[in-house]
Formats: C-alpha cells, sequence, structure tokens
C-alpha cells in the first residue's frame, strides 16, 4: 500500500473514533489531543494492525499461529499434557512471564480461578508468597493493546485473600518430573457484569447514534458474545468484544465502515473503540443492506440478530431451503414478528442461532430504559 493511501485509511479510522465530551466533562481539546494520540498509535502500530489483502493477512495469521503453538508446546511440557488452559469468548486466562502461574477469569459465571505450578517438596509460604504474587498481578493487570485496567471494579480483594482461602492441590508429570499445581477459587463482585458494561457506555452510545442501531441491541450482543470480556477469543477464530472474525465479519465490516478492503488483525479487535465500531457497523449492513427490503423494523432486527451470528444465506434457507435473501424476503414479509421468531426458533439450522435469537432478545430488554 503507498503512503497516500495508507494515510487514507488511517485517517478514516481516526475520524471514526467516537468523541464523547458530552458525557464526562472532559473538554473538547482533551478529545482532540486523544484523537490525534490515537491516530499516532495507529501510524506506529500499522503492519500489526490492518492488512490490505488476504495474502498479507494470511502470512500473519500463519505466524500467529505458529507463535500459539510454540506457547502451547511450551505451557504443556511444563504444566503437564493435559493441562494446557486456554481463553474462551467468555473467559481470559493470563500467564505469568515465567509461566508458572496462571489465572483464569470466568466473566459470565463470575469466577475467578489462580493456579500456581511448585515443586513436590516447596513449603507452604513460598507457595502463599507465589499465590498472593499472582492475586496482585491480576488486581493490577492492563490490557496491553489499551491501557486499560482489565479488573477494574471486579474483585473485591486484596493479596491477603490467599490466607482466607482452602487452596486445592494435585500432581502432575511434566518434562522436567513431577510437580504440583496449587488452586485457589474466588468470585467477582456481585455487580461486575453492569460494571463492565458501563465501562463501555461512551463507545455504545457513539456507535448506536452513528449506526442507526438500538443501544439494548448492541449490549445484548456483546453481553451474548463475550459478557463483556475485552480479551474475548473463540476458536472461529473470533475477537474482542462483539467476536469478529478478521477475514470474514471483520472484514466486512470494515469494508462498510471505512469504505476499504481491509482485514483487521487480533490485535486491532482487541481495542473496545474499533470491535463495537466494527461489529456495531455490521448490525448496520444486516439491516440496510442485506435485510434492507423488510417492512417490519423489528421482523429486520430479527433477522440482523441471527445473520450475526450465522450469516445472512442461513436465515434465508430457514425460510424457503435456498440461501437466497430476496427469495426469503416476501416470505419474512407475510409474516407478524412472533410468526417470524417462532419459525425461526424451529427452522434455522444450527442449535446455537436458535438459541442466540433468544438469548439476545431476551437480554435486550434489562438494557431498555
Amino acid at each position: 500500500m503507498d503512503m497516500k493511501r495508507l494515510f487514507a485509511v488511517l485517517l478514516a479510522v481516526a475520524a471514526s473514533l467516537p468523541l464523547f465530551a458530552q458525557s464526562n466533562g472532559r473538554t473538547f481539546e482533551d478529545y482532540k489531543k486523544e484523537r490525534q494520540e490515537r491516530l499516532d498509535t495507529f501510524k506506529k502500530n500499522y503492519a500489526r494492525g490492518l492488512y490490505d489483502s488476504m495474502e498479507k493477512y494470511l502470512e500473519f495469521e500463519k505466524k500467529y499461529n505458529e507463535e500459539y503453538e510454540a506457547f502451547k508446546k511450551k505451557v504443556m511440557g511444563m504444566w503437564g499434557d493435559d493441562e494446557m488452559v486456554d481463553s474462551t469468548p467468555k473467559t481470559w486466562v493470563d500467564y505469568s512471564d515465567d509461566l508458572k502461574s496462571r489465572t483464569n477469569v470466568d466473566f459470565e459465571n463470575g469466577e475467578v480461578e489462580i493456579e500456581v505450578l511448585v515443586d513436590v517438596d516447596e513449603d507452604k509460604k513460598e507457595i502463599n508468597d507465589k499465590l498472593k504474587d499472582a492475586v496482585g498481578d491480576l488486581i493490577e493487570s492492563k490490557d496491553e493493546e489499551t491501557g486499560r485496567p482489565i479488573m477494574k471494579d471486579q474483585l473485591d480483594v486484596t493479596e491477603d485473600v490467599v490466607d482466607e482461602v482452602v487452596p486445592e492441590e494435585k500432581t502432575v508429570m511434566t518434562d522436567e518430573g513431577e510437580k504440583k499445581v496449587i488452586k485457589i477459587k474466588m468470585e467477582l463482585a456481585e455487580d461486575h457484569l453492569p460494571k463492565r458494561a458501563e465501562e463501555y457506555k461512551d463507545i455504545v452510545k457513539a456507535c448506536s447514534e452513528r449506526f442507526g442501531v438500538d443501544q439494548p441491541l448492541i449490549y445484548a450482543v456483546i453481553e451474548q458474545e463475550s459478557a463483556f470480556n475485552p480479551k474475548a477469543k473463540s476458536h472461529a477464530p473470533a475477537y474482542g468484544l462483539m467476536q469478529l472474525v478478521p477475514r470474514s465479519g471483520g472484514r466486512d465490516a470494515f469494508r462498510h465502515v471505512h469504505k476499504q478492503d481491509i482485514i483487521p488483525s487480533p490485535a486491532y479487535l482487541y481495542v473496545p473503540e474499533n470491535n463495537v465500531e466494527l461489529g456495531t457497523g455490521y448490525l448496520n449492513l444486516l439491516m440496510t443492506n442485506m435485510f434492507s427490503e423488510i417492512k417490519d423494523p423489528q421482523c429486520r432486527m430479527l433477522c440482523a440478530i441471527a445473520a450475526y451470528n450465522t450469516g445472512a444465506g442461513n436465515v434465508s434457507r430457514a425460510m424457503t431451503g435456498k440461501t437466497s435473501v430476496s427469495k426469503a424476503t416476501p416470505v419474512i414479509n407475510s409474516m407478524s414478528y412472533d410468526q417470524l421468531f417462532a419459525h425461526l426458533k424451529r427452522h434455522l439450522p444450527h442449535g446455537e442461532t436458535r438459541d442466540y435469537i433468544q438469548k439476545v432478545t431476551d437480554r435486550m430488554k434489562k438494557y431498555q430504559k
């Protein structure tokens, strides 16, 4: 990509970054400065954040996967073949630099596990010190992409919680011989989920206004996709709050939002502003493009919800047996919202999507004011 086109892309990205001056008292100059800082960051990190061809992205993805497989092999060698624990859309697993401790935060169920790998003859004080260090690291953890505190308002504990819980213990066989894994469990703050939702209210509000997508829908999709886990990752692979797959939904959304054929990397999608912008933009694409001829706005939204999970073709297949949206549209227009919902619940080709539309529409209710 030549420098002129690169600068145009960067300006488009920077121009799309939401300004939130009206919501928390900062001045326009504050936000102008913040916007420029983000533009500078995009310039600096462009090579790892955005790709202008599938070939370049696949090169990145290959390297990314190779590095992950090397990491996985190292972890299994240290912890045991059956002891690899990885992040999911609703859990965040983080290993210490030396790989001898790890934290597993379940954002959906509000549970935390902290584990340390120790020698079989290690004394209790040494073990407790390592557990306290791991708890402290979790409390102070920051997102490497954004600098945001990941556990802000999520834990009502200090390192001394280690003295108050009974650890679990098991023996594992590693490349270095027999080791012990010591685990403690904690709970997140009682209101952990609404506090995480609150963290993204300005982003959601700005994207809602920009793309004409109702805030309750954005919140409900985020909760369903990631439980507001900023480090969400699935095997798809999909990344971030709204779980976008770089080479499919992420690419389509970037093209729709920024008018550039760009494939965003995981690093780009882990930034909440980027992720919610593209996720909301993709919902807008579904409603204003794919399903634009559906007359009832609620029916149009329901089809978009289903398509966000399974694709527009599968929504159409549920209606007519064919993937053509244009052929499915008259059938959809002949139904009320309740009739359409019942039909999709019976005929969507995947149980996951049938469950998805139920959960997203249910969750929308709690975000309506």
